[in-house]
């Protein structure tokens, strides 16, 4: 079993961010302010552009400590999600899979 901190999950969030920034896709940030002692998901300046990304990432942090493989697994599903909408945006067809 996997226990990631809590600063691995931001830190992966960053790098999603700035992966998307680098390609060409903007993220606001400055819509999503903390709210004074009230714990806000870090995903949550997804949710206005990506709301599938959000919930994918709010679901990574409930499982963090309880069940570190689901946790694992939700961000694994933000990593292909995040390929699939590349591929939609850029309208770029998937690879095609070989049958051996």
């Amino acid at each position: 079993m996997w226990n990631l901190p809590n600063s691995s999950i931001l830190q992966l969030c960053r790098f999603i961010v700035e992966l998307l920034e680098k390609i060409g896709y903007t993220v606001n940030h400055t819509k999503h302010k903390r709210k004074e002692r009230q714990m806000e998901s870090n995903f949550a300046f997804l949710e206005e552009d990506f709301p599938v990304l959000a919930q994918f990432g709010r679901n990574a942090e409930t499982y963090l400590y309880s069940d570190s493989n689901s946790c694992l697994m939700k961000l694994g599903m933000i990593g292909e999600t995040i390929v699939n909408l590349m591929f939609t945006y850029d309208r770029i067809s998937p690879p095609k899979v070989r049958k051996i």
